[in-house]
C-alpha cells in the first residue's frame, strides 16, 4: 500500500527546497508503507563520495523541521549519490516494499494463536 498523503507531499516539499542537486528521474519521494510507517528516498549529488553517516548527519536537521509524529514515522531513509541507485538492493526495496508482517500485527496475531503449535517446530521428532 504506497500511498501518498497531504504529509508525504509535505516532505517531498521540504526536502526538494534542501537537496537541489538531484536528478530528474529521481527527485526526493515519500510515501506511507501503512498507516504508521514513512519511507523516504533522497537521491542527490552532494553525497558522492560521502561516508552514509556522514549523509544522515546532513539529512537529519532537516528532518528535525516536520512535525514530530512525522519524524517518529519515518521509518526508512534512504540516501543515495545518482550512480548508486541503479542496481540497489535497498533501492529495489524502497521502491517494492516487500510485505513483512508489523511487529504489532504478530503480537496480534500471537495473541489469537497462543497455545496452538503449527509447523514442524511442533512435531517432535521420531526415533
Amino acid at each position: 500500500m504506497l500511498k501518498e498523503t497531504k504529509e508525504t507531499r509535505m516532505i517531498e516539499a521540504l526536502l526538494k527546497e534542501h537537496f537541489l542537486h538531484f536528478p530528474p528521474d529521481y527527485p526526493p519521494k515519500a510515501y506511507r508503507a501503512d498507516s504508521t510507517t514513512i519511507h523516504v528516498r533522497i537521491v542527490d549529488s552532494s553525497f558522492q563520495h560521502v561516508a552514509w553517516v556522514d549523509r544522515y548527519d546532513a539529512v537529519l536537521p532537516v528532518i528535525r523541521l516536520l512535525p514530530v509524529k512525522t519524524q517518529r514515522d519515518i521509518l526508512l531513509l534512504v540516501l543515495f549519490a545518482p550512480d548508486e541507485v541503479q542496481g540497489s538492493g535497498l533501492n529495489y526495496e524502497f521502491e517494492h516494499p516487500s510485505s513483512q508482517p508489523r511487529f504489532d500485527d504478530l503480537l496480534r496475531n500471537g495473541r489469537q494463536h497462543a497455545g496452538k503449535k503449527s509447523g514442524r517446530n511442533s512435531r517432535r521428532a521420531r526415533t
